[in-house]
């Protein structure tokens, strides 16, 4: 008789996806409010994986264009297309309106940002 220990199982994994397929896309992207363009039409393409470093001046749009690639400020112009399977992105706004008698710990707001997921 041959006796073979059974072969483990293979580990259940999330359907995968590719290191390089595009993570986030803006294509066309104008970012503004009341539809007023702040920056020239962005056109980018962000891999899974990839680190990017988004650096500017008080007031020179980098909150901005991250409150849109979040939806949480509609684009002038422009689309921005998130993989959902490759991105997990959250915001922590620099100011807020916070009741000021009512203390906050910085671990709470960081949570904040968790709460859709």
């Amino acid at each position: 008789m041959n006796h073979r220990a059974p072969s483990p199982a293979a580990p259940q994994t999330a359907p995968s996806v590719p290191a390089k397929a595009p993570a986030l896309t803006c294509r066309g992207l104008v970012i503004g409010y009341a539809g007023r363009a702040l920056l020239p039409p962005i056109d980018l393409t962000l891999a899974r994986g990839q680190v990017t470093l988004v650096a500017g001046r008080n007031g020179a749009g980098k909150s901005t264009w991250l409150k849109s690639l979040l939806g949480l400020l509609p684009p002038v112009a422009g689309a921005v297309e998130v993989s959902p399977a490759a991105v997990r992105m959250s915001y922590v706004p620099q100011a807020a309106e916070l009741d000021r008698l009512a203390p906050v710990r910085a671990a709470r707001v960081v949570s904040w940002g968790r709460l859709r997921g």
